[in-house]
């Protein structure tokens, strides 16, 4: 008789039971903390980044090809060939798209890779560096270090499967005379964005990501109300509309850096900082952006980068990029 009391106790509170672990585990999953530190996977991947790799980049830039700019347009033109030709499928395996269009006659063209997204395709989160250089430079600083960053993201992001589909930009005339005209790439690029329908979750801009000097920094007497006076530092700055981006951004790269990593909201007396670089043209069409740019980068001379501090960078900002297209 107690045997039989206790098969039906056990047959009856077995499903309450499950009931109950049920709905216990769903109150649990939907007010559990929100996670604040970075998924270790992301940056064991990112881990993958190497130092030899991104100085060979620059290497092939600045030694190899030289001069990268509007008076020179057939250095502009094997430059956009090496980036196809390691970007492509006989290389890292991608399908190069382009963006072709004229310059006071000479052709140029805007160069792009994409790592599909899963169930939101169409929600894109898009880094960007220009491949040319100062006339007169090789532009090892500005920017084969911003290019070199977006190979090896390239290389380390090649059998991604986000969620929200990743984009990498290599665009032309990003410096004197066509940065912040209608003939700069990334005027052009942000007017393909406008007209393409995608939702662009984030953009980020790389401007000399590879030289981070100690000591005083050269700046000028408005720049020194927001930003550091001395460094090694990296800035992400952003306009007020991008802030959210910028915050969300800033709590995921500082702890990734051994070095300080600054952020900045630009006041509107400053704006020319970020309208005369890569992102204005991003910025001024709406798009949640931010201006990537170590130290070395806010004076006048290109220096020399620093392969050690290019490559942690460039990992810092992978980690960052695998975050939001895997929200």
């Amino acid at each position: 008789m107690k045997q039989a009391t206790a098969i039906r106790l056990f047959l009856v509170g077995l499903p309450v039971g499950l009931v109950v672990t049920t709905a216990l585990s769903m109150v649990w999953h939907f007010n559990r903390p929100k996670e604040d530190t970075t998924p270790k996977i992301y940056t064991t991947l990112a881990d993958e980044i190497s130092d030899k790799a991104v100085s060979s980049y620059v290497k092939n830039l600045t030694k190899v090809i030289g001069e990268r700019h509007a008076s020179l347009p057939d250095t502009l033109t094997r430059t956009a060939n090496y980036l196809e030709s390691t970007l492509g499928t006989r290389n890292l395996g991608y399908d190069v798209k382009h963006q072709l269009y004229e310059v006071e006659g000479q052709p140029t063209k805007n160069l792009w890779v994409e790592i599909p997204g899963g169930k939101r395709l169409n929600e894109v989160v898009i880094v960007v560096a220009h491949y040319d250089a100062p006339i007169g430079s090789t532009g090892e600083n500005n920017n084969a270090s911003g290019i070199a960053a977006l190979l090896a993201m390239a290389e380390n992001f090649a059998r991604e499967k986000p969620m929200l589909s990743m984009r990498l930009g290599f665009l032309t005339h990003g410096t004197a005379p066509h940065l912040g005209t209608a003939n700069s790439g990334a005027s052009h690029y942000a007017e393909l964005l406008a007209r393409g329908g995608d939702q662009i979750q984030a953009l980020f801009c790389l401007d000399g990501i590879g030289a981070f000097p100690s000591g005083p920094t050269n700046l000028s007497e408005l720049n020194r109300t927001f930003l550091p006076e001395s460094g090694p530092f990296l800035s992400l700055l952003a306009n007020d509309q991008s802030a959210p981006l910028l915050t969300m951004s800033f709590d995921r790269v500082a702890p990734l850096l051994s070095f300080t990593c600054h952020q900045a909201v630009i006041p509107e007396n400053a704006q020319r900082l970020l309208t005369e670089s890569v992102a204005g043209a991003f910025q001024t069409a709406g798009f949640p952006t931010l201006l990537v740019r170590g130290n070395g980068r806010f004076g006048d001379a290109d220096l020399p980068v620093n392969a050690s501090t290019l490559a942690e960078t460039t990992r810092a900002l992978s980690t960052l990029i695998r975050v939001l297209a895997n929200p």
